[in-house]
């Protein structure tokens, strides 16, 4: 399911909402109370932020963590902790699976910004 957000710079994003019409009508809601001014607004789509995530590179780089915290305590040429390119896969999809379930993700990511103008007729894009 497609979410959304609404800029008033085109940088910072405030949502995310079910439906485009909503980022719509909160972000007008907004200007029409604290930015009179405001010419322009931008809607994007959201992208959550576990989308831009590697399960195999962050399972790889959990288990490169984990040996350099040994090293200090380990001596040896080998690494004390030794994980293969499909088990870092499955280690690093356990994070994202834990961090959604049970931590949170605060921010998110966006895709494909679109800038509208505030008195337009039907909110027609600049």
């Amino acid at each position: 399911m497609t979410e959304y957000a609404y800029s008033l710079d085109g940088e910072l994003y405030d949502g995310p909402f079910a439906e485009i019409e909503d980022a719509m009508q909160d972000a007008r809601q907004y200007i029409a109370e604290y930015e009179p001014d405001q010419e322009t607004y931008w809607i994007a789509e959201v992208v959550p932020a576990e989308k831009y995530l590697d399960a195999f590179m962050l399972g790889d780089r959990i288990a490169n963590l984990i040996n350099l915290e040994l090293c200090d305590y380990i001596d040896g040429d080998e690494c004390a902790v030794c994980v293969d390119w499909e088990d870092s896969g499955r280690l690093g999809q356990m994070v994202i699976d834990f961090l959604r379930n049970s931590g949170s993700f605060e921010r998110f990511g966006i895709r494909d910004p679109k800038e509208y103008r505030v008195g337009g007729q039907d909110n027609e894009q600049a």
